[in-house]
Parts: structure tokens; C-alpha cells; sequence
């Protein structure tokens, strides 16, 4: 049976997919999150482990968002329609909102800034 070949949409996900199974693997201080929410009030500062997995989430978000920008112009503009698209809960943070927020919540332990 012959197959029909992918829209331009389907083989940016296959590609995105791809560059996303072929990244390093996400590490994670186990348990931080329950650590943090049972020894601590909601108003206290972020732990290491905390702020050691919110690095490395951002870091992978870098990535994938980089990836996103040199891909092909046809990719490129599929991928920016799918952010329009999603973004119908209002303004989505930016990378950069995302760091600067990081790095105002955890500059204070040994995980550092970005």
C-alpha cells in the first residue's frame, strides 16, 4: 500500500522529536520537589535541588528553542504558527523571562545563574 508523503508539519515534528530523543538525557536531583514543599514555607527561598532541576529544564528549553531557530525557513515558520496557536492563554514567557526569573529565585545557591 503506498504511503502519502508528510506535509511540512508532520516532518517538522519528526524532526523536532528526533533532536529532542537525541539530546543528552534530563538530569534531576531526585525528590526535590516533595523535599522542598515538606521542609519549607511557600514563601521561602528555592533549595539547591530545586533550583538544580529548574537549570536543567531551562537548559533544555535553550536547546530545543535554538534548534528551533536554525532549522528551515519552512520549519521555522510552522514552528512559530504553532506558538500563535498555543498561545491562546495570553502572553507565553520568553526564554529570556525565564532565565532572568531563574536567575533572580536560585542566584543565591551553589546551582548558580544562567
Amino acid at each position: 500500500m503506498p504511503t502519502r508523503p508528510l506535509t511540512v508539519a508532520q516532518e517538522c515534528d519528526e524532526q523536532r522529536r528526533t533532536f529532542e530523543y537525541n539530546l543528552e538525557p534530563l538530569r534531576q536531583y531526585p525528590g526535590a520537589l516533595a523535599a522542598w514543599m515538606y521542609g519549607h514555607k511557600p514563601t521561602d527561598k528555592l533549595d539547591y535541588g530545586m533550583c538544580y532541576n529548574d537549570r536543567e529544564w531551562l537548559k533544555r528549553k535553550i536547546a530545543i528553542d535554538n534548534w528551533k531557530k536554525t532549522t528551515s525557513p519552512a520549519c521555522q515558520k510552522h514552528f512559530r504558527d504553532e506558538d500563535a496557536r498555543y498561545s491562546y492563554r495570553g502572553k507565553p514567557e520568553t526564554i529570556a523571562e525565564e532565565i532572568a526569573r531563574y536567575n533572580e529565585a536560585c542566584s543565591h545557591t551553589m546551582a548558580g545563574t544562567l
